[in-house]
């Protein structure tokens, strides 16, 4: 098992994901499933992160890539909005590539280097795309992170609020989703540029999250204790 996630946020996107690839017989090690291309003469950016067939995916972001600016010089020449004609695109390549994308889920994030449309994300099964706000793949029907989902449906994100949320959220599934281990990497696409978060950085805001658990408990206890009125 694995999870990637992904936000959608005002004028960002941001991608997470843990690090474990597990293999038959319980081997287990660690690799990047955030996968970035910048793209100089198309102006484009573009993230990944995938769920599974770690030796499959790769590829398959190449070929994307590939694609990119073939896609977006047609747009521009037949006036098509880009997240259009970026959909299109994946479409036609994973039909043409079926056999490898059986089962896969990956999220895309997409950003221009100067700001001509906003950052987007697109998630895509086999060879299905949807424009989405929030997604995550790869951890199965996982009630932890369906609840944090469902307590966080109402509120959108910041750049500033997505990346520690999905810090939260690959942790909790590294606690109690089996074969979910590792990071978590953090990708954010904003202003013109795509980044990794720094390591420090990450671990700053891993510190943080036992005093996220001690608040949500003390909430909870609250409620119980006086009858709702926390």
């Amino acid at each position: 098992m694995t999870i990637g996630i992904g936000f959608q946020c005002p004028g960002a996107v941001v991608l997470c994901a843990d690090r474990q690839i597990t293999r038959g017989e319980g081997l287990k090690y660690e690799q990047d499933k955030i996968l970035i291309a910048r793209i100089p003469r198309a102006e484009i950016l573009c993230g990944m992160v995938y769920a599974h067939r770690a030796d499959v995916a790769p590829n398959l972001f190449k070929d994307v890539v590939a694609e990119l600016p073939v896609a977006l010089q047609l747009a521009k020449e037949d006036d098509v909005d880009a997240p259009v004609a970026i959909k299109e695109m994946l479409k036609q390549t994973f039909r043409d590539k079926k056999p490898e994308t059986k089962g896969m889920e990956l999220l895309f994030g997409f950003a221009h280097m100067r700001n001509l449309f906003s950052p987007f994300l697109m998630y895509t099964y086999e060879s299905n795309v949807l424009e989405v706000e929030r997604q995550y793949i790869g951890a199965g029907d996982s009630p932890v992170i369906r609840y944090v989902g469902e307590l966080i449906k109402g509120f959108q994100l910041t750049v500033e609020e997505a990346p520690m949320l999905g810090v939260y959220l690959v942790s909790l599934a590294n606690r109690f989703i089996p074969g979910c281990g590792g990071g978590p990497d953090v990708l954010v696409m904003f202003n013109g540029k795509a980044e990794i978060m720094a390591a420090n950085v990450i671990e700053k805001a891993k510190g943080k999250l036992p005093e996220l658990d001690a608040q949500l408990s003390s909430s909870l206890w609250k409620m119980f204790e006086f009858g709702g009125n926390a």
